[in-house]
């Protein structure tokens, strides 16, 4: 019995450094796809779209002086993004996502990809890609907000029918 559980301790402590190796090197395989994809610039450009999507909505707002209002709230919105989508703050989360998501062998073979001339082009070709596909999806929604305007207010209509606002009660007049 003693000796059973001598073993099992044994192979235990054995395979710790393995086991610890093994994630070292998962996790600095995947730091190198997070270098190879310059995660940190994207979430710089992802500002930035962030940005451009809420000064086109406030300017098409209709708010009066829309865009010094922009201005303004761009002054005092930058450092609370630029602390919310800090790259170094996110990372450790970031790593832990991908080391739960990924196998090493998987790491291994998507670091393989990114490494070939195939993937070089993919990661050097992605941000023209997704700016093409934002303009696709865009100019779809632009053609399509009129019908979404139209089932909208259809949906409301039917809402407000179905559930007409009461009025408050009354208070009880003192005699």
């Amino acid at each position: 019995m003693y000796r059973a559980i001598g073993i099992i301790a044994i192979l235990a402590i054995a395979a710790a450094p393995h086991s610890y190796a093994d994630q070292t090197s998962k996790t600095k395989k995947i730091e190198e796809i997070f270098q190879l994809t310059k995660v940190d610039q994207m979430m710089s450009v992802m500002q930035g779209q962030i940005k451009a999507r809420f000064n086109q909505q406030l300017a098409a707002s209709g708010i009066p002086d829309a865009p010094a209002l922009a201005a303004d709230l761009d002054k005092q919105l930058t450092p609370v993004m630029n602390e919310a989508l800090n790259w170094q703050k996110l990372k450790p989360r970031m790593l832990q996502i991908y080391n739960e998501s990924f196998t090493e062998d998987e790491v291994s073979g998507i670091l393989q990809f990114y490494r070939s001339p195939a993937g070089r082009a993919m990661l050097d070709k992605t941000p023209t890609l997704m700016a093409k596909s934002a303009a696709v999806s865009q100019e779809a929604m632009k053609e399509a907000m009129p019908k979404i305007a139209e089932v909208s207010t259809k949906v409301m209509e039917k809402y407000k029918a179905a559930h007409p606002r009461q009025a408050p009660p009354q208070p009880a007049k003192k005699n």
